[in-house]
């Protein structure tokens, strides 16, 4: 890789993400609060911790914020000392899908390092703009990771990763969970085998490269022929479906649910990014994203691409990374009052 290209994938030690889940496990078992699985995402710097004692939701109500939750019953986020998110998992009676969830990243993870390289870049990318928090309205690091695989599984020619949901490679087991089918080729060695092969990608493109793409594709510019963009308004972003072409309209998320259809504006509300989760496919990993949070993500995609497109490499990783300062003023209740439909249309 180039010299600019290991300048992009500079990050915080893992050892440093490691003490703190290492210090999070000890408070947890300080409180003799039982636990079920700690499953950690490496490869997204990104760890799933599922608990099963709601007790801990008082211990952790200093850390966490319930409102970010994205279609778990409670999700919180703690931002580690190194700038690393945990999501703290309270599960229902699903809990066992985001075990799941967390196993299939994990799985795409594995199969090419190119995920890795371009999962840790974008992470930090997102949370140095701020587009990276759920409680503002913006996506969670699950979404990002969503987009990526979308772009590298159904964008990029040759796809980068064999879709683990409908690969012909490896045997995969069936599962019904909560009514969800979890179906997905989960033999490790196996996966190791054919990646040594080289059966499962042709692409030999180097990260600079896809990440050129992957912010283009993202950035709501205008069309040009021969190269593919994601429409926000019609497009949603799946990593199930073979192909990964999906309109909102197929899946009913074109219209609202109960009485919300007399009030355009509060039906919006709830599709203005659409992102499929690979299991819950009823559910909008971006449900929580509203318009004000749709525009500083598309904002921030074009300021990217804009970045890579017109300046010197060795000066696009300070660019991209420049922190994002943070608004000092109080939030803004025409946006609130548009957001609900209440807006004064004067």
């Amino acid at each position: 890789m180039s010299r600019t290209g290991r300048s992009f994938m500079s990050t915080p030690g893992k050892e440093t993400d490691h003490n703190y889940l290492r210090f999070l496990t000890a408070r947890i078992e300080e409180w003799n609060l039982s636990y079920n699985h700690i499953l950690r995402a490496e490869k997204f710097r990104c760890n799933l911790i599922v608990v099963s004692n709601k007790a801990v939701k008082g211990f952790l109500k200093e850390e966490i914020d319930p409102n970010t939750a994205t279609g778990a019953e409670v999700v919180g986020h703690r931002k580690t000392c190194s700038g690393v998110h945990i999501i703290i998992h309270f599960p229902s009676s699903g809990g066992d899908l985001a075990i799941h969830s967390t196993e299939l990243l994990h799985n795409y993870a594995n199969c090419d390092t190119r995920v890795l390289e371009m999962g840790t870049f974008v992470k930090h990318w997102a949370t140095a703009r701020r587009t990276n928090d759920p409680s503002t309205r913006t996506l969670s690091s699950y979404g990002y990771i969503l987009m990526i695989l979308h772009f590298l599984l159904n964008v990029v020619d040759p796809p980068v990763l064999p879709n683990l949901q409908h690969t012909s490679i490896g045997l995969r087991e069936l599962q019904w969970i909560e009514g969800c089918e979890v179906f997905y080729w989960r033999d490790v060695p196996a996966r190791k085998k054919a990646a040594h092969q080289g059966k499962l990608t042709r692409n030999k493109q180097p990260v600079v490269d896809l990440l050129r793409g992957f912010f283009d594709y993202y950035s709501a510019g205008k069309f040009i022929t021969g190269r593919r963009r994601f429409c926000y308004k019609t497009d949603v972003v799946s990593v199930r479906i073979s192909g990964g072409q999906m309109a909102k309209n197929e899946k009913g998320w074109d219209v609202s649910e109960g009485g919300d259809h007399v009030n355009p504006a509060r039906r919006r509300q709830r599709y203005y990014l659409a992102i499929e989760d690979p299991f819950r496919t009823k559910l909008n990993v971006a449900g929580g994203v509203n318009m004000r949070g749709l525009s500083v993500i598309k904002d921030e995609f074009a300021r990217a691409r804009n970045i890579i497109l017109i300046t010197d490499n060795e000066d696009i990783g300070d660019d991209l990374f420049r922190p994002k300062v943070s608004p000092q003023n109080e939030p803004n209740l025409q946006h609130e009052l548009h957001d609900l439909g209440l807006a004064n249309t004067r």
